[in-house]
């Protein structure tokens, strides 16, 4: 290891949040950190690599909106999504028919 590890001020101060907000990240696991307390100590001593800052600021990049349209339509299909189709051209059809006959 070449950097050292990070409090949770530490990586607060960095990521531009307060300690509590870190503790919270930390609880909910979408920061990995270590607890490093010594055996039989009852309060954690988290401790965080500095390359989580820039995974961590890389996880909160938001795409636009016709990206994930972009991303929506390649992935596959499934059975299901035929037959909802398959309904949808039903009920359209059934409306013109009754709209006809009015």
């Amino acid at each position: 290891m070449s950097e050292r590890p990070l409090s949770p001020q530490q990586f607060a101060d960095a990521i531009g949040h307060d300690r509590e907000s870190v503790m919270k990240l930390i609880r909910a696991g979408e920061i990995v950190a270590r607890d490093e307390r010594m055996p039989g100590a009852k309060i954690p001593r988290y401790r965080i690599d500095a390359s989580e800052v820039t995974r961590w600021r890389e996880s909160r990049i938001v795409q636009s909106s016709r990206k994930v349209a972009e991303y929506v339509a390649r992935l596959p299909r499934t059975p299901l999504d035929g037959l909802l189709a398959r309904r949808r051209q039903r009920r359209q059809q059934r409306l013109a028919l009754s709209r006809g006959r009015d």
